[in-house]
């Protein structure tokens, strides 16, 4: 078997593998439990949140054989094609490649015809707000009186720019960031799983270069993997990712303090040319933010 990235391997293919989305599974959960299924659905959020790896798991739920408790049995043949993505009818389309109206109407002109095998033939539009204007009105016709066997789901990172007349016939979905400490939970459980060592201190590193992202977590942690040989230690992934250790930036933060300009020109002198001048100040900035809260937070115990 060919090897499979960490970010294809553990993508989820169930709702309860989906990591920090629990309002978005809980309410389509509840809408299919409920037999309550809209025709177009839209997940916006920042990339690598888990947009199009939902919008595929509802796609399976639609289509499954054997649904349970709002989840994909995962093992029909429905299922089993939409996981080799040989399921004909389902269709995933990158608007950011495929943006122009006549590509759309080839596209609605399949709409009419019934599935060749499943219940829904489901139409997802990845990155939807790349569409051009002529597009979104060619789309709007169909979205406004769709055939009972279609369902669209959208995918976009910039909803703001997705027309308010679209908008308004979709079930609209917002994930949110996922949270450091999700994100550490969920690679703990995968290093284990694939016997990688590691230290707290480097899952922390990991999870706050992600910003949120589950998916930019996975694909930093296969480049760390590689670099440190199945043995993550702190300072070998600040060096992967380029991440000043603590000693510097708290030097810089007594330079800044103290107002030093002759020791602060012969910091950035002395600096590491290979080190990144944007995570230094990140990690600067993460300090300053760390130390304020934490001045707070004693000030308002001493309030009380």
């Amino acid at each position: 078997m060919s090897y499979l990235v960490l970010a294809r391997k553990w993508r989820p293919k169930l709702f309860s593998e989906v990591v920090g989305q629990n309002h978005v599974v809980q309410a389509l959960q509840n809408s299919i439990l409920n037999e309550k299924i809209n025709q177009a659905y839209i997940f916006n959020g920042t990339r690598g949140v888990g947009k199009t790896s939902i919008a595929r798991i509802l796609t399976k739920v639609l289509n499954c054989e054997d649904v349970k408790k709002g989840e994909p049995c995962d093992k029909c043949n429905q299922c089993l094609a939409l996981n080799e993505n040989s399921l004909i009818d389902f269709q995933e389309i990158d608007a950011a490649s495929r943006r122009s109206r006549e590509e759309t109407m080839n596209l609605l002109e399949t709409v009419p015809y019934l599935p060749a095998s499943s219940k829904y033939k489901v139409y997802l539009i990845d990155e939807v707000h790349m569409l051009t204007k002529e597009s979104f009105n060619a789309l709007l016709k169909t979205l406004e009186e769709p055939p009972p066997h279609v369902i669209f789901m959208f995918a976009t990172t910039e909803i703001e720019k997705v027309p308010a007349t679209i908008l308004s016939r979709c079930l609209q979905l917002n994930l949110r960031l996922v949270s450091e400490e999700e994100i550490i939970d969920q690679l703990s459980k995968i290093f284990i799983h694939e016997n990688i060592k590691f230290d707290e201190a480097s899952l922390k590193i990991i999870s706050k270069a992600a910003s949120g992202s589950m998916r930019d977590a996975l694909t930093i942690s296969e480049k760390v993997v590689s670099y440190c040989n199945e043995d993550l230690k702190k300072e070998d992934v600040q060096n992967v990712l380029g991440i000043p250790n603590e000693e510097k930036v708290f030097k810089l933060l007594d330079i800044l303090k103290d107002k030093d300009t002759t020791a602060l020109v012969n910091f950035f002198e002395d600096y590491d040319e290979n080190d990144s001048c944007q995570n230094l100040l990140e990690s600067l900035m993460n300090v300053i933010q760390e130390v304020s809260l934490l001045q707070f937070s004693k000030s308002q115990d001493s309030n009380l």
